[in-house]
């Protein structure tokens, strides 16, 4: 009954499962500066279109400082995160220089949400149905309007997808 309170006044977001990363096999997770050239929204918005379609980007952050993004990429290895890198500059989506930092060791307890996109990446069979989810949690977070759940039902009426639905209904 407590629980029921909890997850009925917002307290409670939502449960996932911890997947143990180092049993999928290798994979390489890489952080990623990246400065733009001009800084229009337009070319926020040029940008944002392009890498939110790459599978390996896990995490996008808008940043102050120097840079103007950090990206989080989980590979297979180090010549598929320099492949993904080369599209973007091929693609000419505005970037002005990046810089690459390899993890070397990463934290016991990283969040659950970074172990089932890491696991996206190294389970095919696992690939589909975790990346939707993935791109619907970060839809959802990026568009105030829907994290209310009336507002999730909504555009769970435009979708047929189940995973999206579900989610934007939590």
């Amino acid at each position: 009954m407590r629980v029921k309170k909890l997850e009925s006044e917002g307290y409670i977001e939502g449960y996932s499962a911890q997947i143990n990363v180092a049993r999928l096999g290798q994979t390489l997770t890489v952080f990623t500066e990246i400065t733009l050239k001009n800084h229009r929204q337009t070319d926020f918005a040029r940008f944002l279109a392009t890498v939110e379609k790459i599978e390996q980007l896990i995490e996008c952050h808008v940043v102050s400082g120097g840079y103007d993004y950090l990206l989080k990429f989980v590979t297979a290895g180090i010549s598929e995160y320099q492949a993904i890198m080369e599209r973007l500059v091929e693609l000419d989506v505005g970037i002005d220089k990046y810089f690459s930092f390899v993890e070397i060791a990463g934290r016991e307890g990283t969040s659950a949400t970074d172990e089932h996109i890491s696991a996206v990446e190294s389970s095919s069979a696992l690939r589909p149905l975790l990346r939707r989810a993935a791109l619907a949690i970060t839809n959802i977070l990026r568009h105030p309007n829907l994290r209310s759940a009336e507002a999730g039902r909504g555009v769970c009426a435009q979708t047929e997808d189940p995973v999206v639905c579900a989610i934007q209904r939590r």
